[in-house]
């Protein structure tokens, strides 16, 4: 079990499960990146290792909600610099988002 509580509110976190038979390894991130709802956990398996980002992305679309998402988008290009085969998991909150809405 991996896991990422925010210490600064209540509620929120994600968290990602791991059988045991699977290394696994929680990915560091920058502390700037602290405050977001995000574990990348990175497995290994017998065709290499994967890395599944856990999200939760609140329903803000005020100036809050688009502070938070530059940073997650930052973010997640930070952890996507990698050769393993990324995984991206959670509640994006996509459906309320129009394409091409700025």
């Amino acid at each position: 079990m991996h896991r990422n509580d925010l210490a600064t509110k209540l509620g929120g976190g994600v968290l990602c499960l791991v059988a045991k038979y699977w290394p696994s390894f929680v990915t560091s991130i920058p502390e700037r990146f602290h405050s977001l709802d995000v574990v990348a956990v990175s497995v290994m398996t017998d065709i290499g290792s994967l890395c599944y980002i856990t999200v939760y992305r609140p329903p803000e679309f005020n100036q809050f909600g688009r502070e938070y998402m530059v940073l997650l988008l930052e973010c997640l290009e930070y952890l996507c610099n990698t050769r393993d085969t990324i995984v991206f998991v959670g509640d994006f909150l996509a459906c309320h988002l129009q394409i091409g809405m700025r």
